[in-house]
């Protein structure tokens, strides 16, 4: 598999959640350091730092946060639904085996992706929850 492929087409996925795409990236040695800007008014970017270690689900989450945005089942930073609601939601679907939708889901939910600021320190989070 080839992760570095992987690994921008997920961030433009989980940045869409927030109103980003991606502007540069650059992966090496279990990082991802990018820029993202954000489609307003003011075309704003913002630096970001992913210190990944699993790759494992990144093929499924890509395809779970598309269904999620393209479904309503995400506003903003947050998932409309429960955990449980949510798990029982996309098993109804049958398109990802049910017992990999919560590890799924919880991949997800656990990602920290920084912010960098302008000096270059990592500071607030990107995340996803409940």
């Amino acid at each position: 598999m080839n992760n570095s492929k992987y690994i921008v087409r997920f961030l433009c996925s989980f940045f869409y959640i927030f109103g980003g795409y991606i502007k540069k990236v650059s992966i090496c040695d279990n990082k991802v350091v990018g820029e993202i800007l954000f489609d307003d008014d003011e075309f704003e970017t913002q630096a970001f730092i992913w210190h990944f270690s699993d790759l494992f689900y990144i093929r499924e989450s890509i395809l779970f946060l598309d269904y999620s945005l393209d479904n309503n089942l995400i506003n903003g930073d947050k998932f409309i639904f429960s955990k449980a609601d949510l798990i029982k939601r996309i098993e109804k679907l049958s398109l990802w085996d049910k017992k990999e939708v919560p590890n799924i889901i919880n991949y997800i939910c656990n990602l920290n992706i920084k912010m960098v600021d302008e000096e270059g320190e990592e500071t607030d989070s990107f995340f996803i929850h409940f």
